[in-house]
């Protein structure tokens, strides 16, 4: 069984959940699904859709109301022999050790409680409740981890992480990118951003950049929280254009037609775009 925080969007931690549960014949386990990621197809019969009521769900308030969810879930994850982890709120649905195999394929230990504490906090404010919240929250992400009989890195930078914030060895593994699928067509007009739209990945840069070339074109295809903020920036500038997700196909046609693709995220953990071209880090 496979355990993922969520399926809101088509990202890498997404993809690589549903490669691994078609290539080891898994089942799936998340907490929410929404009609902007993947279809219904995409998962294997034996899914578990833990329904995270939307009121739960925004920014700030959905990893503490995950966690519950998932730790509530931890005897049906006892059903299964080995459970592959994948996410910040999964992990609390691992049982005890020796009742079976907990892997925890770390994508990063929590940035809002670790290397960017500081900066989710200023967004945040000093509401002394949530500070309270993020502590419990680190207090069972660390418990989870502690349940953990193997835990897997997805690049050097998160192992790296892992030894800093957590204190465990883990073992790299790279998530699998399907070079082949990505070549170029035509030289188009356009410049291209695939990065989810989250403050740490920095689009609001590269839009601002873009605001100040009207003569050149740049497509985003990608949505996230920061999409209205990101609208308004742009919304004097005909030269930026916002598709939100994208199928495969479309992407592999904007990408084989594009200028050049550019991400500029703070301290990437892994990132399947530059990671699918350079090998990641």
């Amino acid at each position: 069984m496979i355990a993922h925080d969520y399926f809101a969007i088509r990202g890498g931690g997404e993809r690589l959940v549903l490669t691994l549960a078609e290539a080891l014949g898994s089942d799936v386990m998340f907490g929410y699904r929404t009609a902007e990621s993947y279809d219904e197809a995409a998962f294997p019969d034996g899914r578990t859709d833990l329904a995270l009521p939307e009121a739960l769900r925004r920014p700030g308030l959905r990893a503490a109301t995950l966690a519950m969810r998932f730790r509530l879930a931890r005897g049906q994850s006892r059903n299964y022999g080995t459970r592959i982890y994948s996410g910040v709120a999964a992990p609390f649905a691992a049982p005890e050790r020796g009742s079976g195999r907990n892997i925890l394929y770390c994508h990063t230990p929590p940035r809002f409680i670790y290397d960017q504490k500081d900066h989710f906090a200023e967004r945040a404010g000093r509401d002394p409740a949530r500070r309270l919240a993020l502590e419990q929250f680190r207090r069972g992400y660390e418990a989870a981890v502690e349940r953990m009989d193997v835990i897997i890195a997805n690049s050097r930078t998160v192992q790296e992480r892992i030894t800093r914030y957590l204190g465990k060895p883990s073992t790299l593994v790279y998530p699998p990118c399907d070079l082949e699928a990505f070549k170029w067509i035509e030289q188009g007009d356009f410049y291209l951003s695939t990065a989810r739209l989250s403050p740490l990945k920095r689009v609001d840069k590269i839009v601002s950049a873009f605001c100040a070339m009207p003569d050149r074109k740049l497509v985003v295809a990608s949505s996230g929280e920061d999409l209205p903020r990101l609208k308004e920036l742009a919304k004097d500038a005909p030269n930026i254009s916002f598709l939100g997700w994208v199928s495969d196909a479309q992407l592999t046609e904007l990408i084989g037609r594009a200028i050049a693709t550019i991400y500029v995220p703070v301290d990437e953990d892994f990132g399947m775009s530059p990671g699918g071209i350079h090998g990641g880090r």
